[in-house]
């Protein structure tokens, strides 16, 4: 037989348990609230991190006012971020008109491109035909549709 309980005793391990509770439930939710706010920090930095959309790249092929025959491949990059650019990686592409295949052999390499670009400015350079597979004698570089994309860039601090 166990000894009778006090009615103290009863409240006070009731409020006691109930007290547990409460922290528990408090801490759980203190706890949701710092990783909800930490993750909310995180995702701000990369909102504020420049994108690639924000450089405006452009490409003028064979325009000999801007370029000569060697490097007859004008590329321009215009920064629309907030951030000075410190170096882009570009990707040039050659399609015949009305086709999809990329003639552009550079085994995933990319152009390096280390110009400094502060924010509002732009920069340009004249570039050579890289080297195009499947390009038969009959067809001439000048006839391709060119385009260029940024693939990574580094942004200065």
């Amino acid at each position: 037989m166990t000894p009778p309980v006090a009615l103290g005793d009863a409240l006070l391990k009731i409020l006691e348990t109930i007290w547990r509770t409460l922290l528990i439930i408090f801490l759980g939710v203190v706890g949701v609230v710092v990783i909800v706010a930490v993750a909310a920090w995180a995702q701000s930095l990369r909102i504020g991190e420049p994108q690639l959309s924000e450089l405006q790249l452009t490409i003028r092929p064979y325009d000999m006012k801007l370029c000569d025959a060697e490097f007859p491949l004008f590329i321009g990059i215009v920064n629309k971020s907030r951030r000075t650019v410190k170096r882009t990686y570009l990707a040039l592409e050659a399609r015949r008109p009305d086709r999809s295949t990329n003639l552009v052999s550079y085994s995933g390499q990319s152009l390096d491109n280390d110009a400094i670009i502060k924010p509002g400015e732009g920069w340009g350079n004249c570039w050579s035909v890289p080297e195009l597979t499947g390009l038969d004698q009959t067809e001439s570089a000048r006839t391709l549709v060119w385009s260029v994309r940024a693939t990574t860039a580094e942004w200065a601090e």
